[in-house]
């Protein structure tokens, strides 16, 4: 008989998530599985008949293989989820910024061409401030790129729209920029990370249920084995 290997079940920590009771099922499930493969490498009374169905100790380290893949898929995702939610609070955190920065900014910007109709168009200051991410980056470029101008630079300063206040706004965008990209990027990590826990759980869920099957239907009669195999 192969030695007996050493559990493998990293400590999982869980938040407090809309998904947290189902993630904690699955670890459950994921605990009761290496449990019970470690059970039938060290179960002795029924080893022959395992042997004879094909349950070697060979066999059951395949499983146990099995299982310590779905658990480290199984903290890959979770790790995945972490950063997502600490990608999706750092946005938040710029865009909030970004935005509180802009507005005031659209407001002095405003006051500077109360009767320039042109000048509102050209410095994106037009209609109400755009709430959608993109076109509050196109409102927010226009201001950027055309304070710069001559034309419309001198009487922004006047209302307190410097250049130095442009650079500072030009950097939160910057910032919004790459957290916006960060997130995108945990997200799709998540979605990569759930469908190689969800490929990595359902190969050994299918392989142990076949086991549970021929265990249960073997050791029906000999309810100690059962009992120790934990059927």
């Amino acid at each position: 008989m192969l030695p007996e290997p050493e559990p493998v079940t990293p400590p999982v920590v869980f938040k407090p998530r809309k998904n947290a009771a189902q993630d904690k099922r699955l670890a459950n499930d994921l605990t009761l599985a290496e449990q019970m493969l470690l059970a039938a490498l060290a179960e002795e009374e029924g080893a022959d008949q395992l042997n004879e169905g094909g349950y070697t100790p060979e066999e059951i380290q395949v499983g146990l293989g099995k299982q310590r893949g779905a658990m480290l898929a199984f903290i890959g995702r979770q790790e995945a989820d972490a950063r997502q939610i600490a990608a999706t609070e750092a946005f938040n955190a710029a865009d909030k910024a970004s935005r509180t920065d802009y507005t005031r900014k659209r407001g002095f910007a405003k006051s500077a061409f109360m009767k320039d109709a042109a000048g509102w168009k050209a410095l994106g200051l037009n209609g109400s401030e755009p709430k959608d991410q993109q076109d509050f980056i196109t409102a927010v470029t226009a201001l950027l790129e055309q304070g710069k101008n001559e034309q419309y630079a001198l009487r922004l300063a006047k209302k307190g729209v410097t250049p130095v206040k442009l650079a500072e706004l030009s950097k939160k965008i910057d910032d919004w920029k790459e957290a916006d990209q960060a997130q995108n990027n945990a997200i799709a990590a998540t979605i990569d990370a759930t469908a190689k826990r969800d490929a990595a759980a359902r190969e050994l869920f299918d392989w142990l249920a076949e086991y549970k099957q021929f265990a249960r239907t073997q050791f029906k009669d000999q309810p100690a084995v059962a009992k120790r195999l934990l059927l």
